[in-house]
This record gives C-alpha cells, structure tokens and sequence, in this order.
C-alpha cells in the first residue's frame, strides 16, 4: 500500500507588526504633531490673541515648553538602537529634555525657553519623515494664518492700519505688519518643496496672487519679491525637469553657491557694516548716503553692535520698533529711541549671544550642503531665500516664521 506525503499548502502570512515598531510610529507622529502646535501657538501668541491666551494657564510658554520636551523625551526612549553615535546623542537629548522642566523657575527668559525648546526639536526630528512633517507644518502655519486673519477681518481681534512713510499698511491681526507677509513666506515655501516634482502653473498662480494680494494689505516688498522670485524659479525647474533641458556649465557656480550661501550672506553682512564703519570716520554724508540705500538698517545694526555689544551667552534687549503691545501701542511712537535691528545675522548676535549664532548659523549652512550633496536643489533654494531675507529681516531665524530650521539635522532620505 503506497503511503502519499500529506503536504500543508505554503500560505502566505502578513508580517506582524511590532509592538516597538508601532510604538515608535505614533512617536513619530505625536513628535509631527508637537512641532506644528508648537509653531501655531507661537504664532498665535505673536497676534493680538495673545490677550486671550494669557488667561489660560496650559498656553503659557512654561507649560507648552514642558509638554514639548516631554514629547522629545519619550520619542527618544523609543528610538532603536542604531549605533554608538546615535545613542550617545539620544542620551545627550534625554538628559536636556529631562533637566530643562526643573529649569523653569524664572532664571531663564521666555525667549531662551523657546530656542532651547526649538532647538531639542530640530535635534529630535533629525530622522523624522521629511514630508510628513513638512505637510503637518504646513497645516499648521495655514490654518493659522487664515484664522488670524480672519478674526481680525471679523473684529474679534485689532486690524490696527499703519501710516509709515506714505505707505498704509494693515497689520492683519498681528502685532507687526510684516509678521503676516512672513508667515505666507513661509507657507509659500512649504507648498513649493510639498509640490516640488509636480508644481504647476495653478501651483504658481495661486500663491502669486496671494502673495500680491498681501503686499496690497501690508506693504512688505522684501518677502513679496522673495516669494514671487521662488515660485517662477520652482515653475521654471518643474518644466526644465520634464523637457530634460541642460543648464550648462553654469550649474557648478549655482551649486557653490547654493551650497554657501548663509556664509555669503554672512560675509556680506560684516562687509557693508565694515564699509559704514570707514564711511562714518571719512564722511558723514558717505555713511548717511550708505545708510539710506538699506533703509537705514545698515545703521541701525552698526548702532546695535557699538551700543549693546555681543556677549558669549545673550543678553536681555529691549528693543523699541513698529511692533505694537497688546493695546495697540508701538514703543517708537511712544517717545523711545527705536534701536531695533532688522538683520538676523546681527540680531541674533546681540541678543542671543556668540553660542547660539555660532550653532544656528553652521546648522543652517551644513543644511545647505546637504541639501546640494544630496541633489536636494529644491530645499536648497529654499534655504538661500530664507538666508537672502536675513539681511533685511530678522524673522527668518525664527522657528514659527522658519520651519525649515525643524531641518537642521534631517537626513533629508525621506524627501
């Protein structure tokens, strides 16, 4: 009697999902989620709802600051084992991330709770999918905006209206009436890289026209010509990719350029207020004549650096500009002496001190050459934009007007 091999039928299991694996995915987008509320909040807070949000005790920049580390602590917990580097960074993080809460005792500024809060955050999103956590900024940072804007539309908040050298401008709900205009900046960018291989003429026409349509209301030429500039260049290389055109030899200088340009944009900073420097010991008249073409704030940043000074740490500045309190009133209009400084290069220096310029500074600059190392050209013109505003606006080393500092220490694999 022949005897026949009984043979289970081979089937085809789905993996199963680790608990480890699935614990850090909800991390992952947890920590997503914390760096856009993050962001929103500090928006909200820099418009005239920061009146509002004064009465409630879990807005405050303490007890916002102490749920965002607790989010980094606990993502960094779940993170696997990688390598020797990896972990001693992760223990690095773990170790400030636990310490700072015990921190918040009013020795410190709120401003230093906020970078040192931005900073563990753009430590912590280093291998973070790149593109969900640029689409969840982006939700963010718009949606925000929008409501500002509209509440101020709807007198929930103040749209205060501003006469500065025969230019109206409307400050939308913010303090600031550049703040709006950079904000759209920031969220036009976001947009261009989110739609970088697929940007279209609809892409190009609509944030054209919404970037016109806010220098109508707020009057901010510098961030209008950046935003336009960068979407006819992200138009423009959409349609070169599909025709498969050639740039040239040119392409080399492009991408040393790219590749430096915060360096560059930093030596010319130290290069025209060198320049005002001589000016004024030759010739007053020259200085003045050098001074106007940058509107004054070649002057103002040279004044900064003689009068307040640069210390390794920071120092506490009051710095008296158009930017209104939460009545409404502007210091400048107050009788104080305005003294604020609009170049961030210089901005930074003085009121965050020699460390954290240092640290922001090359973070952003070995950003860049990643970007360009890795053929990144999209994030890369991003960066140079944001670096060419540095010179006339002092935003752009912000977290909530510069997500792309989240970026920092991204391995950009995901984008």
């Amino acid at each position: 009697m022949s005897t026949r091999s009984l043979a289970m039928p081979a089937v085809a299991h789905k993996p199963l999902v680790r608990s480890d694996t699935f614990a850090r995915e909800c991390a992952d987008v947890a920590l997503c989620i914390g760096c856009a509320l993050w962001i929103s909040i500090g928006l909200f807070r820099r418009s005239f709802f920061q009146e509002y949000m004064g009465e409630l005790e879990f807005l405050s920049v303490d007890s916002t600051s102490a749920i965002m580390m607790g989010l980094v602590a606990v993502r960094e917990l779940l993170l696997k084992q990688a390598d020797g580097q990896q972990k001693t960074l992760r223990l690095r993080l773990l170790v400030l991330a636990l310490i700072a809460p015990f921190c918040m005792s009013g020795i410190l500024s709120r401003e230093a709770y906020e970078l040192l809060v931005a900073v563990l955050l753009a430590m912590s999103a280093r291998n973070l999918d790149l593109k969900r956590l640029m689409r969840y900024v982006f939700v963010a940072m718009a949606l925000s905006l929008a409501a500002i804007i509209l509440a101020s539309l709807a007198d929930v908040v103040p749209n205060v209206m501003l006469v500065q050298s025969n230019r109206v401008r409307f400050c939308l709900g913010f303090r600031y009436c550049l703040v709006p205009s950079n904000i759209l900046l920031a969220v036009t960018l976001l947009w261009c890289l989110m739609r970088e291989e697929s940007f279209g003429l609809v892409d190009a026409a609509a944030y054209a026209s919404m970037n016109a349509v806010m220098y109508y209301l707020t009057r901010s030429r510098l961030t209008t010509c950046v935003a336009l500039a960068v979407v006819l260049t992200f138009l423009v290389r959409s349609w070169s990719s599909r025709a498969k055109w050639s740039w040239g030899r040119g392409h080399r200088a492009t991408r040393f350029a790219l590749s430096n340009v915060v360096l560059i944009c930093l030596v010319l900073t130290a290069i025209i207020t060198a320049a005002y420097h001589v000016a004024l010991a030759v010739d007053g008249d020259l200085a003045a004549n050098l001074g106007h073409m940058f509107g004054n704030r070649v002057r103002r940043g040279y004044e900064g650096l003689a009068n307040i000074g640069v210390r390794l740490m920071g120092q506490d500045v009051r710095w008296v500009g158009h930017g209104l309190s939460s009545n409404g009133v502007s210091a400048a209009n107050m009788g104080s002496t305005y003294n604020y400084v609009d170049n961030m290069y210089l901005h930074v220096l003085i009121e965050q001190g020699v460390l954290y310029a240092g640290y922001i500074v090359l973070g952003l600059h070995l950003l860049s050459r990643r970007a360009v190392a890795m053929n990144r050209m999209g994030l890369a013109i991003v960066l140079a934009a944001m670096a060419a505003c540095g010179l006339l606006d002092d935003h752009a080393l912000l977290l909530y007007y510069n997500p792309l500092l989240l970026l920092m220490f991204n391995d950009l694999k995901d984008a």
